[in-house]
């Protein structure tokens, strides 16, 4: 169904009805934000659906479409504010309180670089990539998995425990040591180095 110019930057809140809050609905959905049933009624779901689009984008998060939340609907792809230059050595060393500050200085711009890269450059994205790596490597230097009785059999070769492991995409004697945990968040198996 097409929309006119006019419907879709219509100020919609919670409350309005109709064709727009349906194109409304519609868009959301498009850029994975559920905003429960398309019914063409501004909801409780639909008002919490867009604010979380509009957080996501960078916009004000008032739960109202206007004119920037429409053009932001309406682009195909959503480029998110870049934040890598607000994580410098001296932030991330206070995250990173018991790790050598050399290690930051080293890993921290080629982590940074990866991610704006990858498109996952905004302020949140950053944050949960900085807290899995302080949860795997609070060093902040990327390791290598250490055998333990979790990943090795007593008198087995080492990693045996992860060799045929399906669940990782394991499959033969050996796939255990070769795709053992290493990197930063311990990436582990087959399927997980191939994704």
């Amino acid at each position: 169904m097409k929309y006119s110019v006019r419907e879709v930057s219509t100020l919609l809140k919670q409350g309005s009805s109709g064709a727009a809050v349906v194109t409304l609905q519609n868009k959301l959905q498009e850029h994975d934000f559920n905003p429960g049933t398309i019914d063409g009624i501004f909801g409780n779901d639909t008002k919490k659906a867009l604010i979380a689009f509009q957080k996501s984008v960078g916009l004000t998060p008032d739960g109202i479409a206007g004119k920037n939340t429409w053009a932001a609907l309406n682009t195909k792809e959503i480029k998110l504010p870049v934040a890598t230059s607000l994580f410098t050595v001296d932030a991330v060393s206070q995250m990173f309180y018991d790790a050598p500050r050399r290690n930051i200085e080293k890993y921290l711009p080629a982590v940074l670089k990866s991610l704006e890269k990858l498109g996952l450059g905004d302020r949140q994205m950053i944050l949960m990539a900085l807290s899995t790596i302080r949860a795997e490597s609070a060093g902040f230097a990327p390791i290598s998995e250490f055998q333990s009785k979790y990943n090795t059999t007593p008198g087995k070769h080492a990693f045996n425990r992860y060799d045929f492991r399906s669940d990782i995409g394991n499959g033969a004697v050996g796939d255990g040591a070769k795709y053992k945990g290493r990197g930063f968040i311990q990436l582990t198996g087959k399927a997980n180095y191939r994704t």
